[in-house]
């Protein structure tokens, strides 16, 4: 677990069997991600032991490839909703806007996939260390949330509400990408990324340097 300290926030390993741990599983009300056991755990007077030194989890390069990690699960939920739109073209012939939205969605994806691609070569040609990491993996979530949200749109305006209300599955997928998605702080993260990039100076403008 992690932890707020007079250093810095820190990463703790606790013994989750402990007497002082309790559980409290009301808390999680979510219609999305609802076929997980989520619950809220509270800890008093549990020991704990400091796994690296302040600061340590946040900074370490596997922090950020974990957020690439997790825009990857967003993009395959995407890329699962599109599949809906592409059977129901399969079951008649498409017209001008159903043409329209295949192609919209295709495009979404696509950028979304070469931004995970590109992220997954730097990552393993040791390109995205200290802060070049962070900034890839905040432009590569950045790319693939905005991704997803837009296939979510195109395929819900398409399909209207019946596989929403008929489709147990495609149901399931939208509530739980739009959950999912959520972990993304949207204009927020952007103005981290803005951050980041003036702090870099001349090697965080577009196309100037190792950012």
């Amino acid at each position: 677990m992690t932890a707020d300290t007079d250093g810095g926030s820190r990463l703790f390993a606790v013994p989750m069997r402990h007497e002082s741990v309790g559980v409290d599983s009301r808390s999680w009300v979510s219609r999305g991600l609802s076929a997980l056991r989520t619950s809220t755990v509270v800890f008093d007077g549990v020991p704990a032991v400091p796994v690296g030194g302040p600061g340590w989890y946040l900074s370490r390069p596997g922090f950020t490839w974990g957020g690439v990690a997790v825009a990857a699960v967003w993009f395959g939920g995407a890329a699962a909703l599109a599949e809906a739109l592409w059977d129901a073209a399969g079951r008649r012939d498409p017209d001008q806007v159903a043409l329209m939205t295949l192609g919209k969605v295709d495009v979404a994806l696509h950028t979304a996939r070469t931004a995970l691609e590109d992220a997954a070569a730097r990552i393993d040609t040791g390109e995205a260390e200290g802060q070049a990491g962070v900034v890839l993996a905040l432009r590569t979530r950045t790319v693939v949330v905005d991704a997803a949200e837009r296939v979510m749109r195109a395929v819900g305006h398409a399909l209207g509400p019946a596989p929403l209300t008929q489709d147990e599955a495609h149901a399931r997928r939208v509530a739980d990408l739009t959950v999912y998605i959520r972990q993304h702080h949207a204009e927020r993260d952007l103005a981290v990324l803005g951050g980041h990039l003036l702090a870099a100076g001349e090697a965080g403008r577009p196309f100037g340097g190792a950012l």
